[in-house]
């Protein structure tokens, strides 16, 4: 006879007997019968999920009421057997200790074949077998849940970088799209800005300064001509007193495009 037949704890499922258990603030105790100490264990142990009270009067269809309920869960005969979890602060839940669930000795002796135990002849023996393998089994089922789960948050982070990694990605492309876009539309400014310019340049500042130049540069080299004599050396004499000559200041191209068209005497 397993635990939960509580056969232990009375002749009759008829029997009552009242429970010491009261409500907060006191109050007449509760009457309670064995009928329903098995009525709310067996509930609880078909029904392998967390319950509250209203949720087993509900359930139970007004086999018990709600005060009855309140009594038994707090009952020494069927406290035992249930794990109670808080659901706020004014609620609680009530789940069956799987632990204290039956194992038929058939089920065990399956159990056993499957998993490599040893053929057992006593109950002690079949006991003691099944109780080692069980161990062995919830440890490895332990320690492949917690690879799993490492795999799981492995992949879950490999997801999410990958993830990051397209959407910076996107980013990129179309920051690059848009730095080619920009570059094209700031060189067809540009191109028209320059057009622009040289359809309202006027040239005739710059002959006036080129006619300058020229007059400028003539003067000068009759001062050198005359300092040195027809002997000197008009080059190494500007180059003593620190005058740049335009070959240096110009590109060949410049230089004899200015000398050529312009007029402007030759270094």
């Amino acid at each position: 006879m397993s635990a939960f037949d509580l056969g232990h704890v009375g002749n009759k499922n008829t029997e009552k007997f009242a429970t010491a258990s009261k409500k907060p603030g006191g109050g007449k105790p509760v009457e309670l019968s064995q009928q329903k100490v098995n009525l709310i264990l067996e509930y609880f142990r078909k029904n392998r999920r967390p319950l509250n009270v209203v949720a087993l009067v509900e359930n139970l269809n007004g086999a018990l009421t709600k005060k009855e309920v309140e009594a038994l869960l707090l009952h020494e005969q069927v406290a035992p057997f249930l794990v109670r979890r808080e659901i706020g602060a004014r609620s609680s839940a009530y789940l069956y200790r799987e632990a204290d669930l039956p194992v038929e000795e058939g089920v065990k002796a399956e159990f056993c074949r499957k998993n490599g135990g040893v053929d057992h002849v006593s109950p002690a023996g079949a006991v003691e077998n099944f109780s080692l393998l069980l161990a062995k089994k919830s440890a490895e089922v332990k320690q492949r849940v917690s690879r799993l789960k490492a795999e799981i948050k492995a992949e879950k982070d490999k997801q999410a970088k990958e993830k990051e990694a397209a959407k910076l990605k996107t980013q990129y492309g179309a920051a690059v799209r848009e730095r080619e876009e920009l570059t094209a539309t700031k060189s067809t400014l540009e191109a028209r800005a320059q057009l622009r310019q040289e359809m309202n340049y006027d040239p005739a500042p710059f002959w006036k300064l080129v006619q300058k130049w020229v007059q400028r540069k003539k003067t000068c080299f009759s001062l050198v001509d005359a300092a040195v004599g027809e002997n000197g050396n008009r080059v190494e004499f500007m180059e003593s007193i620190g005058c740049d000559m335009d070959k240096e200041g110009l590109k060949p191209d410049d230089y004899q495009w200015f000398v050529s068209t312009c007029g402007v005497p030759r270094d």
